[in-house]
C-alpha cells in the first residue's frame, strides 16, 4: 500500500474541462464566471447574488472583511487555537489582537475573563459549527473557511453575523483551483463597499483599493467544486467519518443540539498525550499520514506569555486522521485496519 495522505484535493475531468473552456474563451480575468460563482454561493445561503464578493484567497477575504468593518486602530478578538492567517490579517489591518482561549477538548471559544474588544473573528473550526453569543453577533466576522455546508438549526453557517468569510484553498472542503475565497454580507450596501474596494482599476478618485479579485479560471473550477460539494463531497466525508465511528473511536463532535457538522476533519481525542504520539507513529508505520490539528508552536498569542490551558490541552490530546472525498475504499479500509490493531 502506498502512503495515504492526510489530506489532498479532489479534482477531476469536470474541473479540467471547466478550466479549458475558460482558457479557450480568451477571458481568464474576473468576469461572468466569477459573477455566476457568486450567485451560486449566495443562492445556497438564501441571499441575492450581490451579497457575495468572490476574492483571491481566504486570507484576502478576512483582510477585506476587517477593512470593511474599519478594524484599523481597534481591538479584534480571535481564538489562539486557530490558523495563523487570522492573526496575520488582524495585524496587517492595523488592529490589535485580543486572544481568546477555547474550552479544553472543544473548539468552542471561552469568553470567561476576556479582555474588552471591538470586533470578533469566530471560526467554525474543523467543520464543527458553534453558536455565537447574541451580545457579539453584530460585531463578529463569521469564519466559515472549514465549515461550508454545515448548519445551525437548519440554516447554513455564515448567516449569524453581518459579515462572513469562506476559503477555497486546495485542501479545504472545496477548492477554486488552489486558492480562492469569498466575503458574504447580510447588507447589500456593505457588499457594494467591498466590491468597490477590490475594483481597483481605471478609477478617477483617490480612494485606496487593492486587487483581491478572483479570476474566471478560479471561479469556473469553483463552480464545479461547489456543485460536487453538495452532491458528492459532503456525503463521502460523512461516510468516512461514520466508518471511524463504527470502530468506537472517541471522535470530536458538536456538543450542542441543532448543530450539523460537515466532516472537514476526523479528529480523535485521547486522554493521554503519549497515546496520541504512539497512535501517530503506529499509523505512519502502516503507511498512513496523520497530523496534530494545531501544534503547540502554532498556538497564537504565545508572545504574550499568557496561559491558554484549553488550547494547550487540545495540542496534546487530538490527532486528525484522513477524511477527504478522493480517499479510496481501499485506503479507508487500510486506515481502519491499522487503527483496529493499535
Amino acid at each position: 500500500m502506498h502512503q495515504i495522505a492526510h489530506n489532498r484535493p479532489t479534482l477531476g475531468n469536470a474541473e479540467a474541462e471547466a478550466a479549458r473552456n475558460v482558457i479557450e474563451s480568451g477571458w481568464v480575468a474576473q468576469g461572468q464566471q466569477t459573477a455566476e460563482f457568486e450567485r451560486q454561493l449566495a443562492t445556497y445561503h438564501g441571499l441575492p447574488p450581490e451579497h457575495v464578493v468572490a476574492v483571491s484567497s481566504g486570507s484576502a477575504a478576512l483582510f477585506a472583511a476587517l477593512t470593511l468593518l474599519r478594524a484599523k486602530g481597534r481591538r479584534v478578538a480571535l481564538p489562539v487555537y486557530a490558523c495563523s492567517s487570522l492573526e496575520n490579517a488582524v495585524q496587517l489591518a492595523g488592529a490589535t489582537p485580543v486572544y481568546l482561549d477555547v474550552h479544553p477538548g472543544t473548539t468552542e471559544l471561552n469568553f470567561d475573563d476576556a479582555e474588552t474588544f471591538d470586533l470578533l473573528i469566530h471560526p467554525h473550526l474543523f467543520g464543527l459549527p458553534t453558536r455565537i453569543p447574541d451580545r457579539y453577533k453584530n460585531i463578529t466576522i463569521e469564519d466559515c473557511a472549514q465549515a461550508l455546508g454545515a448548519t445551525l438549526d437548519g440554516h447554513p453557517v455564515g448567516r449569524q453575523t453581518p459579515v462572513s468569510i469562506f476559503s477555497f484553498y486546495a485542501t479545504k472542503l472545496m477548492t477554486s483551483g488552489g486558492q480562492g475565497g469569498a466575503v458574504m454580507c447580510a447588507d447589500r450596501l456593505m457588499a457594494d463597499k467591498l466590491r468597490d474596494f477590490i475594483d481597483f482599476d481605471t478609477r478617477s478618485d483617490a480612494q485606496l483599493r487593492f486587487n483581491f479579485q478572483m479570476t474566471d479560471l478560479q471561479a469556473a473550477i469553483g463552480r464545479v467544486q461547489l456543485k460536487r460539494l453538495f452532491s458528492e463531497f459532503t456525503e463521502q466525508r460523512e461516510h468516512i467519518f461514520t466508518r471511524y465511528k463504527q470502530l468506537g473511536l472517541p471522535l470530536l463532535e458538536p456538543r450542542e443540539t441543532g448543530v450539523k457538522a460537515v466532516r472537514f476533519r476526523a479528529i480523535i481525542t485521547l486522554d493521554a498525550p503519549d497515546t496520541v504520539t504512539a497512535l501517530q507513529r503506529h499509523l505512519h508505520r502502516h503507511n498512513t499520514d496523520s497530523i496534530i490539528p494545531i501544534e503547540a508552536q502554532e498556538v497564537l498569542g504565545r508572545h504574550t506569555k499568557k496561559a491558554f490551558p484549553g488550547a494547550d490541552y487540545n495540542t496534546k490530546h487530538m490527532l486528525s486522521v484522513p477524511c477527504y472525498p478522493s480517499m479510496s475504499t481501499a485506503e479507508l479500509d487500510a486506515v481502519c485496519s491499522a487503527i483496529k490493531v493499535f
